[in-house]
């Protein structure tokens, strides 16, 4: 008897709090944003471009470590700005640096690297667009374990000489954060 009334007791004060963690995770979920994307086909023909000039490459460069080709997909006045623990703000050249040593160090590893990129909202006019979204950075080990890193992103393009560039890049891991259930939430580049 003594127990059974331990046990209701401790399903009672319990209760409210096992309820609480449910409304959190549930609420977590339910807090990505909206996907802001027009389906208009001009505007689905500007995204077309973009994928072309900037996410395929970008991927591809990241996964060669060809610095010299992830880094033409920037303009000149370039900048980069990171958040969260990490945070600072770069030129062109100086994240050129950081960026050559990055890559020649992953390629000396010889362990593959992936990067893949969802998106919340894609707004692009005919000479300058903004993106927002979620990144996904894989790590592959020799013995096949992948392991995933996660951000936010936020660039801006814009278009030189018909070519879409990268005119600013944000982006942070919301103090790690982001996980891929972000990443699952937003619309793959192709969509």
């Amino acid at each position: 008897m003594v127990l059974c009334m331990q046990n209701s007791l401790a399903m009672k004060l319990l209760t409210p709090v096992l309820f609480l963690w449910f409304a959190v995770s549930t609420a977590r979920a339910q807090t990505f944003p909206k996907i802001n994307i027009s389906q208009t086909p001009e505007h689905l023909e500007r995204l077309k471009e973009i994928n072309r000039d900037i996410w395929t490459p970008f991927s591809e460069a990241y996964a060669a470590f060809d610095a010299d080709k992830y880094l033409a997909l920037h303009t000149p006045d370039f900048i980069r700005a990171n958040g969260g623990a990490y945070s600072g703000i770069h030129n062109l050249a100086e994240y050129a640096a950081e960026i050559k040593t990055g890559f020649a160090r992953g390629k000396d590893s010889g362990k593959p690297v992936q990067i893949d990129f969802t998106f919340f909202e894609r707004v692009a006019g005919p000479e300058t667009a903004s993106e927002r979204g979620i990144y996904r950075y894989s790590f592959i080990s020799k013995n096949g374990e992948k392991r995933a890193y996660y951000g936010k992103f936020h660039v801006f393009l814009r278009k030189i000489n018909g070519t879409w560039k990268i005119a600013v890049d944000y982006d942070s891991d919301e103090d790690g954060t982001i996980s891929e259930a972000d990443f699952a939430a937003g619309m793959a580049p192709e969509k």
